[in-house]
């Protein structure tokens, strides 16, 4: 028997970020969670455990341009997508981490109505 895939729901303006990026990184990330719909791990991930407990950050390179996606599954069948955004340095910036421990706090809370 075929599994289900999971539902993508798309957090605040998440859909959006993702759809600035340029094309061949829209695709790929397309590609990326699409795998996390079907059960399976994205190529190259990371737990992202600063935003909450669960979240995950996939990373994908694009012509030498880095792009990022955190998201969450809760309750095993959706998949929350917080915040996806262009990665300019080593490090995440601050700015990024606040904005998704806020939508990730806030789906939390919606949850548990």
């Amino acid at each position: 028997m075929a599994k289900m895939r999971k539902v993508l729901k798309f957090e605040g303006s998440s859909r959006e970020d993702l759809l600035s990026f340029p094309k061949p990184a829209i695709i790929r990330m397309g590609y990326e969670l699409g795998k996390v719909q079907d059960g399976q791990e994205p190529t190259d991930w990371k737990p992202f455990s600063d935003v909450g407990p669960g979240v995950r950050e996939i990373r994908i390179e694009v012509s030498g341009d880095d792009f990022r996606s955190l998201y969450a599954v809760m309750l095993g069948s959706t998949v929350h997508v917080i915040h996806c955004f262009p990665k300019k340095s080593n490090k995440t910036r601050q700015a990024d981490i606040d904005l998704a421990k806020k939508r990730y706090k806030a789906l939390v809370k919606e949850m548990k109505k």
